[in-house]
């Protein structure tokens, strides 16, 4: 039995500083990764209200402070621009690893799923058998 990839979606996750994955969001790819990445911070600063400040990409610029900054009440560090040259940029490298780490997963190199929450769901046990196998 053959299955289609399915193309056009986009990945969001929310890592904390060691790597652990709290949140997941896979949206189809025509959504701008500024309100993306705004409905991602609101459903995590909904469910974790100690959370003070969220680390961003430039991508995420636009709609998404306002949502954080006027509705939540957070602060948003984002990254400095990227320069001609390869520069590791702080703190950014911890959500790249956790990426990188999940993609190791043979169900996530490919996205095979009809359903964007059975993405999320694949993304989370993933992340839980990859949690499992550092405790180990």
């Amino acid at each position: 039995m053959g299955e289609k990839k399915v193309k056009g979606r986009k990945r969001k996750i929310v890592v904390d500083t060691q790597g652990n994955l709290h949140q997941v969001l896979v949206h189809a790819a025509n959504i701008q990764d500024s309100k993306g990445g705004a409905v991602l911070a609101d459903i995590v600063l909904r469910q974790q209200k100690d959370v003070k400040r969220l680390l961003a990409n430039l991508g995420y610029r636009k709609f998404f402070e306002e949502v954080v900054t006027r509705l939540h009440k957070r602060s948003v560090t984002f990254s400095s621009k990227i320069t001609g040259q390869f520069v590791i940029q702080p703190k950014r490298w911890i959500v790249e690893r956790t990426i990188a780490w999940l993609n190791w997963a043979r169900c996530l190199s490919k996205d095979f799923e009809q359903k964007c929450i059975y993405s999320e769901n694949i993304l989370r046990i993933s992340a839980i058998a990859l949690t499992l196998r550092q405790i180990h």
